[in-house]
């Protein structure tokens, strides 16, 4: 049962996509209610297909339903070697299909939306809190979230604006961190995040 005295908080991962065929950011937010840090917060916990639609559909009911003061999104990053926090979404140039072969109406997220939205949260004091935490992964920070399904569901929800919203991008796994290295990293970064909306 959610208490009243603990904030609400949503964290969201990935389904499966290309050569993901499980994705490590699922992987390591499905880890996170077997920590601490439901003890801390209201935590709730999803996964989201890497579908245009599915994002459409799925990310305005969530904060509806679940009304977070907190949502923070974790996609894959088959490239980084790094914990990435995310500083803005962009709106335009999503040409790539999705997973079910689908591609984005108009190839943007919200038709006649800013071009680029950024969140509220102070994303540089919260990497060097959780640097500071002994995180076991390198935290840093990017303006690309890479015009793919993680820029979308980050722009659709900073657009929403019914809370305050943060995208982290996590390598493979075994690049160089084990899942249980991700989701400590997780857990810190959230944890830096509620300290702040506090």
């Amino acid at each position: 049962m959610a208490s009243e005295n603990k904030p609400t908080v949503l964290v969201t991962g990935f389904g499966p996509f290309g050569t993901h065929e499980v994705n490590t950011s699922w992987l390591a937010v499905q880890e996170l209610p077997g920590t601490d840090l439901s003890q801390k917060v209201n935590l709730e916990v999803r996964e989201i297909p890497v579908e245009y639609a599915a994002v459409d559909k799925e990310v305005p009911a969530l904060w509806n339903e679940i009304k977070p003061k907190l949502c923070v999104h974790v996609g894959v990053h088959g490239l980084a070697d790094c914990v990435q926090l995310e500083m803005c979404a962009h709106n335009d140039g999503y040409n790539r299909p999705d997973e079910g072969g689908q591609k984005c109406h108009h190839s943007c997220c919200v038709e006649g939306g800013p071009e680029c939205l950024s969140t509220s949260l102070n994303l540089d004091k919260i990497c060097s809190e959780v640097m500071t935490a002994k995180s076991p992964c390198l935290v840093g920070l990017s303006d690309d979230a890479g015009r793919f399904l993680c820029d979308y569901i980050y722009y659709k929800s900073l657009h929403l604006g019914k809370g305050t919203c943060a995208f982290v991008h996590v390598p493979r796994v075994d690049s160089p961190y084990s899942v249980e290295e991700l989701t400590e990293t997780l857990r810190l970064i959230v944890l830096a995040m509620v300290k702040e909306l506090s």
